[in-house]
């Protein structure tokens, strides 16, 4: 049976392997998951923060707009 990972865990795993160093071959052993896997998760991962990133500038832009939003933190401008 092969054990389920979140994106989460992916997250983070593709943050060690940024700073480790490693190959992709050597740190996919390390993990103990195949190396499509890995690369996979990695598209996945780049895909969903790209949206992120589009997502949040909409919101900024509509923010910004004439109806005068907040984001938590910002002062109002009188």
């Amino acid at each position: 049976m092969s054990t389920r990972y979140t994106r989460a865990d992916w997250q983070v795993w593709l943050e060690e392997y940024r700073q480790s160093g490693l190959s992709v071959k050597q740190f996919c052993e390390l993990i103990e998951v195949s190396v499509a896997t890995f690369y996979n998760w990695q598209r996945k991962v780049h895909r969903g923060s790209l949206w992120v990133a589009r997502f949040s500038r909409r919101i900024r832009a509509f923010a910004d707009s004439s109806l005068g939003l907040l984001f938590p933190g910002e002062i109002e401008a009188s």
